[in-house]
C-alpha cells in the first residue's frame, strides 16, 4: 500500500515485541507480535500477528490509515467495510462510506475472480500474486512485487525475530538497492572438491 503512493518509499527500521509462548508452550514464535515498521519518510506502520491465540482466527482484518483517508476492514465475516475520504468533506460531511462504494475503482478480476481463485485460499490473494509473477515472466513486464521489495519485506520479518530478541530493540533493515548495505554471507558454502 505504501508504495503504491510513493514507489521510492521503503521500510527503513522496525521494533517488534511480543507476548511469549502460552497457548502452545513448544511452538517457536510468540502468540501475538506486534511490529512497528518505520518507513524512511517517517511513516509508521503496525502489523499485529496472532497465529497461536485460541481465539477465533480472523485473517481478513486491514487498517490503512492516512492524513486524507482511511480504510478499516470488517471486523467479523459478513461485515462490510468502510473507508472514509478527506477529499471534499467538510466537518459536517464526515462519515463512513461502505467499501462497496468504491467497486468501480477496482479491477474487474478482482470483482468477478475465476473459480481457481476463489479456492487458491487467502480469499484469492494467493492466485492473483503467482498470476502477476506468471504474467510478468510471459510478458517481459515487471512484476508488481520486484526483486528489491522481495527482499525488503522479508528482511522486515526477519529483522523483527532480532528486535524481539533483544527485547524490542530498534533494527535497521537493510537496504538492498544500496550495494554497501548488502548483507554479506559469512561462510557461504563455496565449490566442494
Amino acid at each position: 500500500w505504501f508504495t503504491a503512493v510513493d514507489p521510492d518509499e521503503r521500510i527503513d527500521e522496525v521494533i517488534c515485541v511480543g507476548t511469549g509462548r502460552h497457548t502452545d508452550p513448544e511452538h517457536i514464535a510468540d502468540d501475538t507480535t506486534i511490529l512497528l515498521c518505520k518507513l524512511r519518510s517517517g511513516k509508521l506502520i503496525k502489523i499485529r500477528v496472532d497465529m497461536l491465540s485460541n481465539r477465533p482466527h480472523q485473517m481478513g482484518y486491514y487498517a490503512l490509515q492516512g492524513t486524507r483517508g482511511v480504510y478499516e476492514a470488517a471486523r467479523m465475516e459478513g461485515q462490510p467495510g468502510h473507508v472514509w475520504v478527506a477529499k471534499g468533506a467538510s466537518d459536517e460531511a464526515r462519515h463512513w462510506l461502505p467499501l462497496s462504494d468504491f467497486d468501480s475503482m477496482l479491477p474487474p478480476k478482482w470483482l468477478s475472480p475465476p473459480e481457481e481463485a476463489l479456492r487458491s485460499g487467502h480469499g484469492g490473494g494467493d492466485y492473483f500474486v503467482v498470476d502477476d509473477f506468471i504474467r510478468a515472466i510471459r510478458d517481459g513486464e515487471p512484476p508488481a512485487i520486484d526483486l528489491y521489495s522481495g527482499l525488503e519485506w522479508t528482511a522486515a520479518g526477519l529483522c523483527s525475530q532480532l528486535s524481539i530478541a533483544n527485547g524490542g530493540a530498534a533494527v535497521k533493515v537493510p537496504d538492498f538497492r544500496v550495494a554497501s548495505e548488502r548483507p554479506l554471507l559469512l561462510d557461504a558454502p563455496g565449490p566442494r572438491s
